[in-house]
């Protein structure tokens, strides 16, 4: 009551104040794709604070891709006075949030300067800091295929491993080799599906970034060749193969009957 009358009596010439903000630690390290946090005190004082002070956060400097939060925005303080015989009535507000900062996997330097900016009713301040980024190198992935020339039917080894990598995933082709896979490991794959004539198995690795890796495989499918002679033509073979057919001109002028009607879908014959 006496700092109120205080007030009243005694009024001040200037309604500015004085905003600080402090920031601990000044300088973080974090690996890329990781968060890291500070803490953030602002006060202000000065005769132009009246009840309480809202005080609002911000960052500048930080490139596109960086994150960040304040806990709590805005700061909300009540002001506190006291009266002085000599310097009259001094009154301040004050209150501390938590800054976090998100960093990108993709950083392109090792360090970075930023500000922390507050503002309240009658002014505001600001402060440097410093967030370093620590290096972690990409990852890299190696994929082998044992044998890498087989018949269809047979298999293969497939070996791989990868350094720097959190996780693998596995593609290939017709998806007989996909789906998430450990960082290092084998794997024995059958080949038992009609063409085509190469398959490709690629792992790509993920940590710091990504690296891919391929393996191929050729396959080698039996062709029969031969010369029919007849009306009735007759085919017996596996499904499991693909059945080239041809027939030679020099010795037959005109193509057997029921030549070209020849349909077997399940084998993918070839007739002319």
């Amino acid at each position: 009551m006496i700092a109120f009358l205080a007030f009243l009596v005694f009024p001040q010439k200037s309604f500015a104040a004085t905003y600080n903000v402090d920031i601990q630690p000044v300088s973080r390290n974090v690996n890329p794709g990781e968060s890291v946090s500070y803490n953030v005190d602002v006060s202000s004082f000065g005769s132009g604070l009246m009840f309480f002070d809202i005080f609002n956060m911000s960052i500048s400097g930080l490139p596109a891709g960086f994150s960040y939060s304040f806990s709590p925005n805005p700061i909300i303080s009540m002001v506190h006075c006291v009266f002085g015989f000599v310097g009259g009535m001094s009154c301040f507000a004050s209150g501390s949030s938590t800054l976090w900062i998100t960093v990108p996997t993709d950083v392109s330097n090792r360090s970075y300067t930023f500000n922390v900016n507050v503002s309240g009713f009658s002014g505001g301040s600001s402060v440097q800091a410093f967030i370093f980024v620590n290096y972690i190198a990409p990852p890299t992935t190696n994929l082998t295929v044992t044998p890498d020339t087989i018949k269809q039917g047979q298999s293969v080894q497939l070996v791989w491993s990868a350094t720097n990598a959190t996780g693998c995933t596995a593609y290939s082709t017709q998806n007989i080799w996909s789906g998430d896979k450990p960082v290092s490991g084998s794997e024995e794959v059958a080949i038992a599906a009609a063409p085509p004539d190469i398959y490709i198995f690629t792992l790509t690795c993920r940590g710091a970034g990504s690296s891919s890796a391929n393996a191929i495989v050729n396959v080698s499918h039996p062709k029969y060749k031969g010369v029919f002679i007849g009306e009735n033509i007759n085919i017996n073979t596996n499904r499991d193969y693909v059945l080239q057919i041809e027939y030679d001109s020099r010795i037959i002028n005109i193509a057997p009957p029921g030549f070209a009607q020849i349909f077997a879908p399940l084998w993918k014959e070839i007739a002319p």
